[in-house]
C-alpha cells in the first residue's frame, strides 16, 4: 500500500489511502455480513417459493426486510468502523498515523455511511429485479413497486441513527452498538414519560391543545415531513460535530 505522507491540510491522496485502510481492515466482516443478509433473503424467497404462498405476501415481507438489513446492516458497520480506535495494541498505529482527525473521521463517515447506502440501494435494486418481485401482478407493481418503499424515509433515519451510533463508536470502548442502543433507548423512554407528565398534567390543556388530527403543534398534517428533515439534519451535524471533537480529544490524548 502506498505510504501516507503528512502535509498541512485535507489531502485526497491521505483520504483514498485511509478508505484503502479501513477497507483492508474490514473487509472479512463486511463480506460475511452482507453475505449473510443476502442468504437470509434468498432463504425467505425459497421459503415462499416452496409454501406457495401469496406473491404480495411474499414481497412485501422481502421488502420490509430489505429495509431492516439496510439500517441495521448500516448501524453495525458503523458500530465497528473504529474497533482498532480501543484495542491496545492497535490503537496506537491509528493514533500515529500522518493524517489529520478529519481525515480519519470523514473517511469513517465515507464508508459507514454515503458508500454503505449507495450500495445497499444497488444490491437492493438487484434482488427486486433478480427475484422478479414485481413482475406480472399489477396489485404488487401499483402498490409496492421499489418507489414505494418509503426508501427516503429510510435513508433519513439511517442518516440521523448512524450519526448518533458514530459517535457511539468513538466514546464506548466495548460493545457499541449495544451501548448506544440502550442510549437511545434511554432517552427515548425519558422522552416519553416526560411527555406523557405534560400531557396529563392538570392545567396543560394549551399544550393538548397543540395536537390534534389536524396539526401538530401547529404544522399542518401534510408538512410535517418538512418538520422532520429539519430535525433530523440538525440532530445529524450536531452528533457528527461530537462525534469529531471526541475522535480528536482521543487523538491528542
Amino acid at each position: 500500500m502506498k505510504a501516507i505522507t503528512h502535509t498541512p491540510g485535507f489531502s485526497l491522496d491521505r483520504f483514498i489511502l485511509l478508505c484503502k485502510r479501513f477497507i483492508t481492515i474490514n473487509q472479512r466482516t463486511w463480506g460475511l455480513g452482507f453475505a449473510g443478509a443476502l442468504s437470509l433473503i434468498l432463504a425467505v424467497w425459497l421459503l415462499y417459493t416452496i409454501v406457495g404462498g401469496h406473491d404480495l405476501v411474499m414481497y412485501s415481507t422481502i421488502a420490509g426486510l430489505l429495509q431492516l438489513l439496510y439500517i441495521l446492516g448500516g448501524l453495525l458497520i458503523t458500530s465497528s468502523i473504529f474497533n482498532e480506535l480501543h484495542n491496545a495494541g492497535s490503537a496506537s498505529q491509528l493514533f500515529t498515523l500522518p493524517a489529520g482527525t478529519f481525515e480519519k473521521f470523514f473517511a469513517a463517515w465515507f464508508l459507514s455511511y454515503l458508500c454503505f447506502t449507495v450500495i445497499a440501494f444497488i444490491l437492493i435494486v438487484l434482488i427486486h429485479t433478480i427475484l422478479g418481485l414485481t413482475i406480472d401482478i399489477p396489485e404488487i407493481a401499483v402498490n409496492l413497486n421499489i418507489t414505494d418503499m418509503n426508501l427516503f424515509s429510510q435513508i433519513l433515519s439511517y442518516t440521523t441513527y448512524h450519526s448518533i451510533f458514530l459517535l457511539g463508536a468513538v466514546y464506548f470502548r466495548k460493545n457499541n452498538f449495544t451501548k448506544t442502543a440502550l442510549s437511545i433507548i434511554l432517552f427515548l423512554s425519558s422522552l416519553g414519560i416526560i411527555f406523557i407528565i405534560l400531557f396529563y398534567t392538570p392545567g396543560t390543556e394549551i399544550f393538548r391543545g397543540q395536537i390534534t388530527d389536524k396539526t401538530i403543534f401547529g404544522f399542518v398534517e401534510e408538512f410535517a415531513w418538512i418538520l422532520r428533515i429539519v430535525i433530523s439534519i440538525a440532530i445529524t451535524v450536531l452528533f457528527l460535530f461530537f462525534s469529531y471533537i471526541r475522535l480528536k480529544n482521543r487523538q491528542v490524548a
